[in-house]
């Protein structure tokens, strides 16, 4: 059950969740990027699939997203995202071949690849994969899973946009955003106004590890707060 579905806006925003692993959904940035690194180039029947972990959120390097656009016509309407854990053994092989080092992002590389072009699959990208994988079934299989999920994602909202239309399915789409607002502004307000502070720390790696400490201070102030994590190690 180490996966998550989602059904997202036009702008990448969560509408729904499979109720398997929130946790995952919580790097719904990974869209927005997407969205802007392939502003122009996104049509009917592509996939792309990543993991960069520095621009979605923190989610670990097994974690592999395969997200496809859903149109309504000629009309991009939203997207259908899957994320699942591959097989651990292959961090390291699927890190270095696919996807890209924050280093590399930040000189403009590509670090969401296209899997799928207007339904037809990039076979060189996927030879590449099983040759670099010590499992290229379990991946692959995974991976098209994952595909296969997304286009049942893309046949369901489709038939909702054919139902409904590509406006009004929008106009609810950002009411959901207001609710949800709502409802994390009224829980917020009921935690009493102050600062709360919290610290921890994991392992540190090499011959002479030090700990990587984590501290964190969450302000209250009505419906808002602000997290502030100074002090927390560089890394």
């Amino acid at each position: 059950m180490d996966f998550s579905t989602a059904l997202c806006d036009a702008s990448g925003q969560n509408l729904a969740q499979g109720l398997t692993t929130p946790m995952h959904l919580a790097a719904s940035t990974r869209n927005a990027h997407l969205i802007g690194q392939y502003h122009g180039r996104i049509a009917k029947g592509d996939v792309f699939i990543g993991n960069d972990p520095y621009l979605a959120s923190g989610q670990h390097l097994p974690d592999i997203y395969v997200i496809r656009p859903v149109f309504h016509g000629e009309r991009l309407c939203g997207w259908a995202a899957t994320i699942a854990t591959t097989s651990m053994s292959e961090v390291s092989s699927l890190e270095a071949i696919l996807w890209r080092q924050w280093r590399s992002i930040r000189k403009g590389c590509d670090y969401v690849l296209k899997l799928v072009e207007r339904d037809v699959v990039n076979t060189t990208l996927m030879d590449i994969i099983s040759a670099n994988v010590r499992v290229p079934d379990k991946v692959l299989g995974d991976i098209h899973a994952q595909m296969s999920a997304c286009l049942a994602g893309d046949r369901e909202l489709s038939a909702l946009l054919e139902r409904y239309g590509a406006d009004r399915v929008a106009d609810y789409g950002d009411a959901l955003q207001d609710y949800s607002e709502r409802l994390a502004r009224s829980a917020i307000a009921l935690i009493p106004d102050g600062t709360y502070r919290f610290s921890d720390h994991i392992d540190g790696l090499g011959e002479d590890p030090q700990p990587i400490e984590f501290h964190v201070a969450v302000t209250v102030r009505g419906d808002e707060l602000k997290v502030d994590w100074t002090g927390t190690s560089p890394q």
